[in-house]
């Protein structure tokens, strides 16, 4: 009645504001060690809207952005005359409880150099691109159209489950599906090659599922410059 009473309600669930954690990151070149003022963009996968779209600080290297518990982000970090950085976010209730804190190393372009496109997917044992993937497609299709002079081999990449065989033509399948992706989006074919690993190449142990996770990737690598 007009002091300082304190009141309370029970706000609806509509209305309740969603979990958050965040991301803290610092970008450099991977030769030098130097601190870089990078693009940073993160991206809602499910519905390709960008969240965050900034630079990392000019003296520090460093960002800080927020993402929502519950939903797969993808990581996009890139800067003039290097190679682009991705990664994604699986943020379910209980990782939100703990910030990520990343180091992101970018490469000069040079020949030999080469990316892990980690927000390409496709459904398991199969060669179609899921809706998912179309963000970092796109940013495979601005990098090389802002670098015409390049030329790319697209590689596709199984981890050891099945036969040696088998996993050969589907890690083809996917390198080639994502190089008819770039081939209908006016890429050149004659920049573009392909050729699938299966499991010759891991690069990390096959007898974790992070670990076979890991090494089912697509990735592209600098073949003319």
């Amino acid at each position: 009645f007009g002091g300082l009473d304190i009141y309370s309600f029970e706000l609806p669930a509509l209305l309740r504001p969603e979990k958050v954690t965040y991301v803290k990151g610092t970008v450099y070149d991977a030769e030098t060690k130097e601190l870089l003022n990078g693009k940073i963009q993160i991206i809602n996968l499910q519905t390709d809207q960008v969240i965050f779209d900034d630079v990392s600080d000019y003296e520090t290297g460093e960002f800080l952005a927020t993402m929502t518990v519950g939903k797969t982000f993808g990581l996009n970090v890139s800067k003039d005359g290097y190679l682009f950085y991705s990664k994604n976010f699986t943020l379910d209730m209980k990782l939100g409880d703990k910030p990520f804190n990343i180091r992101i190393p970018l490469q000069k372009i040079k020949v030999g150099g080469m990316v892990v496109l980690n927000n390409i997917f496709f459904d398991t044992n199969k060669f179609n691109l899921l809706n998912e993937s179309k963000v970092e497609l796109q940013q495979l299709i601005s990098f090389l159209n802002s670098n015409p002079n390049l030329s790319i081999e697209i590689g596709g990449h199984t981890d050891h489950v099945g036969d040696d065989k088998s996993n050969l033509i589907l890690s083809e399948n996917r390198a080639k599906t994502v190089y008819n992706y770039l081939i209908s989006n006016k890429i050149p074919a004659q920049r573009l090659s392909y050729k699938g690993y299966g499991e010759t190449k891991p690069i990390a142990e096959n007898n974790t599922e992070e670990g076979r996770q890991t090494n089912r990737r697509t990735e592209f690598k600098i073949t003319k410059n």
